[in-house]
């Protein structure tokens, strides 16, 4: 079995935190790199009585926030709830995580008082998406008792930018990208990339606003 850091899906989650981090740099904000010196591992917030599951990366603009950075290949097309399901959801475009996750990141949130960003990067559709967990509504649980999901509605989410997907794919099967997978590159080379890639309908500026000023406002209370 080849070492998690050998693997496609390791290659692809990281490169595309390092492009997240290029997009959030871009916008005005200082990024600590959690995911990248963890070594491989899970980053944890630990407490004298236990650990949780933290983010990829502290996002701070004069207060911070978690941010957690996914990488996904495309949105999910949910086709509506079965007829026995007792709570009914309409077909939709979704996206999610794990349940598991989800409550260890409602936990630090709880836990630090510091607001909590998922990030989503789909691969197809060249959109990047985010909004804090307290923004979301609550999301839809899947029914595979195995590996359960948390789902919400991808209009739940603000559009931060989009790209051209064809772009996307081959900066994703580039292989010279996999020189950033040991170091992250220095800031000025993470602008590059996202220049290279040029990302069209940018809303982060709003978005930023939105998030952050929220942020802030609690934060100085």
């Amino acid at each position: 079995m080849p070492a998690i850091k050998e693997t496609l899906e390791y290659r692809k989650g990281r490169l595309g935190e390092i492009l997240q981090i290029g997009m959030y740099l871009k916008f005005g904000l200082r990024i600590i790199d959690i995911g990248g010196s963890t070594n491989n591992r899970a980053p944890l917030l630990h407490h004298r009585e236990f650990s949780l599951v933290a983010a990829d990366g502290l996002a701070i603009r004069t207060g911070p926030a978690f941010i957690e950075f996914k990488t996904k290949q495309h949105h999910y097309e949910w086709p509506g709830s079965w007829p026995d399901d007792s709570v009914k959801v309409s077909a939709r475009t979704e996206q999610g995580i794990n349940l598991y996750s989800y409550r260890q990141y409602r936990a630090v949130r709880e836990q630090t008082n510091i607001p909590f960003v998922l990030s989503f990067l789909s691969i197809e559709e060249g959109e990047l998406i985010c909004a804090t967990i307290d923004d979301l509504p609550l999301p839809r649980i899947s029914r595979n008792p195995c590996y359960e999901l948390v789902n919400w509605d991808v209009r739940d989410f603000h559009c931060v930018s989009r790209f051209d997907p064809d772009g996307l794919e081959r900066f994703f099967r580039d292989p010279r990208a996999d020189r950033w997978l040991a170091d992250l590159p220095a800031d000025c080379k993470l602008l590059d990339m996202i220049e290279y890639l040029q990302p069209r309908e940018q809303q982060f500026g709003p978005v930023l606003e939105h998030i952050f000023d929220q942020i802030e406002r609690g934060w100085h209370k």
